[in-house]
């Protein structure tokens, strides 16, 4: 492998750390409870003060972790396509072939990103998953966004749409 490649091979690994700092970041500071943090800022600690700052206005630290968490990825991806079609173009691989690839890699890890960061996402992949939505019962089923939507279900009166 080049230098090039050795570089773009370092800035995934990095970008790959770097979003999975901003994902455990955002897990810490959502997950911890509302009266631990308030009993630990009655008791002096300066970063629990910190945190029952910025969980009053989640906006301030959630946009900024989804932000980097985004741009990470973009930027992973970018040098993931880069190296693809370095490494595809040094095989022998036609180039049309190549380019297929590297929109395969930005597309996945975009549409990826795009589920984990936006309600919008999160919910249609959630009920394409059958993943029941909040307040269900718990063990209740929720069915897949796909099923029954076949014309011969939709026949059967097996399925509203």
């Amino acid at each position: 492998m080049t230098g090039q490649e050795w570089m773009e091979v370092i800035v995934m690994l990095l970008c790959f750390v770097l979003a999975a700092l901003a994902s455990g970041t955002e897990t810490a500071l959502t997950s911890v409870g509302r009266l631990r943090v308030r009993y630990l800022a009655e008791q002096g600690s300066q970063a629990a003060a910190i945190l029952q700052r910025l969980r009053a206005d989640p906006n301030r630290f959630l946009s900024t972790v989804l932000f980097t968490n985004t741009l990470a990825l973009i930027v992973a991806s970018t040098a993931s396509a880069l190296l693809s079609d370095a490494l595809f173009t040094r095989w022998g691989v036609a180039s049309r072939r190549r380019f297929t690839s590297a929109a395969t890699a930005m597309a996945t890890i975009t549409t990826t990103n795009f589920c984990r960061n936006t309600k919008i996402g999160s919910g249609i992949c959630k009920r394409a998953a059958g993943v029941p939505p909040a307040g269900t019962a718990p063990g209740a089923r929720t069915p897949s966004f796909f099923a029954g939507r076949t014309p011969a279900a939709r026949r059967n009166g097996k399925c509203a749409a």
